[in-house]
């Protein structure tokens, strides 16, 4: 099973972006461009943490009232997952079936 497909939204300087991925990727851009704050969104995506620290620093910087949401496709499985922020704050992950939600043991309030 390999990550397929990452969608951000909302996540530092990172308004949307979805990126479809291939077996050789490589991620380049200029400086200040979101390299690494596309890097962090996959391991807030994983960990549920943020070396930014506090939730307020992961959020949209220019409307931080959006929801935060990090969504991973996995390839060799009808899988995958969205890990989101809502408005209020509170931290959910969703585990994705053939693009239909499903209910997950996991939910980080």
């Amino acid at each position: 099973m390999k990550i397929s497909r990452i969608k951000i939204k909302n996540f530092r300087s990172i308004e949307y972006i979805d990126l479809a991925f291939s077996d050789f990727n490589i991620l380049v851009g200029q400086n200040n461009t979101g390299k690494t704050n596309f890097f962090e969104a996959i391991n807030w995506f994983y960990t549920s943490s943020s070396k930014s620290g506090t939730i307020e620093n992961i959020q949209y910087m220019r409307d931080s009232s959006k929801e935060v949401i990090v969504s991973v496709e996995f390839s060799g499985a009808q899988h995958g997952a969205e890990n989101m922020i809502n408005a209020g704050n509170k931290t959910k992950i969703l585990a994705i079936l053939s693009g239909s939600p499903i209910t997950c043991p996991l939910a980080i309030k």
